[in-house]
């Protein structure tokens, strides 16, 4: 019988940041906009995949998912990839 595998990814990625909605200068505004201030974290179980982003949830059952996210993968800073055998 043939195993079957859940990929797991952990993926750190650059998310889009915002500034305060109060007037700055520009020195302040690109101090807010530091993309190292917005590298977000997620791990989860791959779902689909295509050439743009990954497709994964954190939440599963067997018949069910949620929280899910699409991580556009030239927004990654990080990846690691696990094969975890289904129960």
């Amino acid at each position: 019988m043939k195993k079957e595998y859940h990929t797991i990814l952990f993926i750190d990625f650059y998310d889009h940041s915002s500034s305060t909605n109060s007037w700055q200068d520009y020195k302040e505004i690109l101090v807010d906009l530091d993309p190292q201030k917005s590298i977000m974290s997620v791990v989860g179980k791959l779902l689909e995949e295509d050439a743009i982003a990954y497709r994964l949830t954190t939440m599963w059952g067997q018949d069910c998912a949620g929280s899910g996210h699409s991580i556009i993968k030239s927004t990654i800073k990080r990846e690691v990839r696990w094969k975890v055998p289904k129960l």
